[in-house]
């Protein structure tokens, strides 16, 4: 597990933690500490929400594995034995997912860097899967000719308590003037409607982007006058669509994230009471 520790041009002292396995190959949760205090992530807090696009991911690969049981002839027929089976073939959802991520040999931070027109530190090692993802940024970075203030740095809020790391703050001058949020989203297909126009980002990635220009203000850093989504898709494609800035949606989202934590301390606290009793 790696520590990253900064302090923010307004003072305040952060510590990240990234949660990656150790030399004994276990990981932990990543987390952040804002002036000694531990606090969630940005991306943790707008995380809560439905995810629509996750749900048709996760029901598309439980057929695809269904479909390769049955083609071996290793279906069951009821649904605890299939699940099994899915498990045991390495099939479910989950572990599909899991081992796309240990099979990735670029970083979001890698292909932040070709955004940038930085060279990523092991381009050569990019599996087939990952080409496309660097084509479309390669495209981004010829087309808007992006000027990095800060990239992959730490913002947070002793005030509302959150802390996260905005991918981008800088200029696209080509898109508009002043200083923005850039946020950097990687799909397998980005959702489009039936006329081929891209549909706007998620609501997750507006909220996130307010928390991060919140954390900007409050750390110190120059105030974003725009922000936008750069979303990348495996085909080499790429959609660059400006999104409001929104600091009350995020603080409403931080506000419901308090809310449950506090839900769940209590009911927990009370199942562990009934049981004493």
């Amino acid at each position: 597990m790696a520590v990253h520790e900064t302090v923010t041009p307004s003072g305040i002292s952060i510590t990240f933690e990234d949660g990656e396995k150790g030399e004994d190959g276990k990981g932990k949760r990543r987390a952040y500490w804002v002036n000694g205090e531990k606090h969630p992530s940005i991306t943790t807090i707008t995380g809560q929400f439905e995810k629509p696009g996750l749900t048709w991911a996760a029901e598309k690969l439980t057929v695809e594995g269904c479909l390769n049981l049955a083609a071996d002839g290793e279906l069951p027929n009821f649904t605890p034995a299939a699940l099994s089976a899915l498990k045991a073939r390495g099939l479910r959802f989950d572990q599909v997912w899991r081992s796309k991520a240990d099979r990735g040999t670029l970083s979001h931070g890698d292909l932040l860097a070709f955004a940038l027109g930085e060279e990523p530190s092991d381009l050569d090692a990019a599996l087939p899967a990952e080409r496309g993802f660097l084509r479309g940024v390669a495209a981004f970075q010829v087309d808007h000719e992006p000027v990095a203030v800060h990239s992959e740095f730490m913002v947070g809020s002793p005030t509302f308590g959150f802390a996260g790391r905005p991918d981008f703050l800088g200029e696209l001058p080509k898109l508009r003037e002043g200083v923005g949020l850039l946020e950097l989203k990687t799909t397998e297909e980005i959702p489009r409607y039936a006329s081929g126009l891209a549909k706007p980002p998620y609501t997750e990635a507006i909220l996130q982007i307010g928390g991060q220009s919140k954390g900007c203000v409050e750390s110190g850093y120059p105030v974003p006058e725009w922000a936008a989504v750069l979303r990348v898709e495996a085909s080499g494609e790429y959609v660059l669509q400006e999104v409001p800035i929104s600091h009350s949606g995020f603080l409403r989202a931080l506000a419901v994230y308090n809310v449950n934590r506090e839900l769940a301390a209590q009911a927990k606290a009370m199942v562990k009471e009934a049981a004493k009793a």
